[in-house]
């Protein structure tokens, strides 16, 4: 009987040790492998480039919030804080270049780095886009492997650990 008491006093003790790193490690932000998690907002009116982009990158390591419009997309940046955000140009209610402009006039420095999908590839689009605060541009169509590339090599610049080099 004594070995049984040791033992469910053994396996409680387990327990609450299991349930307090539980705890701790949903409150820690790391992500499954361990690291800090980076956060992503995604915005796209095309939801299957959203989804795309969504599975792709959490496959990657990161934690992906996603909108279907501009306006929903600067609620979402101002209230979760994202470290990256990847913003269409061409969406309803807020295009990309308002969408940067207003996370930069009300985030100012602490914005968080843009990348611009975009089907628009000439230079006079580049140069707004870079004047509204984006730091790289993806073309479309993209392949995954590019995207999760141009989000890791943005992290880089600002000194932050990219995404897992995972199979995607």
């Amino acid at each position: 009987m004594g070995n049984m008491l040791q033992f469910f006093s053994t396996t409680k003790v387990v327990s609450e040790i299991c349930l307090d790193y539980t705890a701790w490690y949903e409150k820690s932000g790391l992500n499954r492998g361990g690291r800090m998690a980076i956060r992503v907002v995604a915005m796209d009116d095309d939801a299957d480039i959203l989804r795309m982009v969504r599975i792709k990158l959490e496959r990657a390591g990161f934690e992906v919030l996603t909108a279907a419009n501009g306006g929903a997309g600067v609620e979402l940046v101002l209230a979760e804080r994202p470290d990256v955000m990847i913003v269409d140009v061409m969406m309803p209610e807020k295009d990309g270049y308002q969408v940067l402009t207003e996370v930069k006039k009300k985030l100012g420095n602490d914005a968080p780095l843009a990348i611009l999908l975009t089907a628009r590839s000439e230079p006079a689009d580049m140069a707004k886009g870079i004047s509204c605060g984006a730091s790289d541009f993806i073309v479309k169509p993209f392949s995954p492997r590019e995207l999760i590339e141009r989000v890791n090599l943005a992290l880089i610049r600002i000194g932050k650990t990219p995404g897992s080099p995972k199979s995607v």
